[in-house]
């Protein structure tokens, strides 16, 4: 269900995505550890330790962090199975390294972080940037903005999960 006043296009996701962190080489990107293979991110008794906050800050940390390298598995460790804006967040990370390209910005910067149960609300400073789509493609500049960001999270097990991330118009 649309809900008016959100931002919910893929375009508008889209345009957000190129707001993120720095460029760091071409590494493979990932949304999960090849099998058998441990998780590199924090332990489970550690993000069960996270407040709500603390949960969303960590997930644009880890964010941030997969626009330098393209590895997005610190992400979606943060996020529940089921979050479909998230994966629209992530997902063109993943797809701009397969293809060779790379971002070069600071990232995103969390203002004025309010919390009222499981939601929580903040401004999002998208510094400015570059997007190189894949390799060879003339990149693409964009200018920094700040947009107002919601996050509506949800209990797995001890854990905070994010289950819906949404931009307020």
């Amino acid at each position: 269900m649309r809900r008016p006043g959100f931002v919910g296009t893929a375009g508008a996701v889209a345009a957000l995505i190129l707001g993120a962190a720095g460029c760091a080489g071409d590494p493979e990107p990932r949304f999960a550890p090849p099998s058998g293979e441990a998780s590199p991110s924090a332990s489970e008794s550690e993000e069960s330790e996270l407040t709500p906050a603390e949960t969303v800050e960590a997930w644009v940390a880890a964010r941030n962090g997969a626009l330098g390298s393209g590895d997005v598995l610190a992400a979606a460790r943060l996020q529940s199975a089921d979050c479909s804006t998230c994966a629209n967040l992530i997902e063109p990370i993943v797809e701009i390294y397969g293809n060779g390209g790379r971002f070069e910005t600071n990232g995103w910067q969390l203002k004025n972080v309010s919390v009222n149960g499981n939601r929580v609300e903040a401004d999002v400073l998208i510094a400015g940037g570059t997007t190189v789509s894949s390799a060879g493609a003339a990149p693409n500049a964009y200018k920094p903005e700040m947009r107002r960001m919601f996050v509506v999270l949800g209990r797995e097990g001890a854990a905070w999960r994010i289950e819906r991330i949404g931009f307020l118009v």
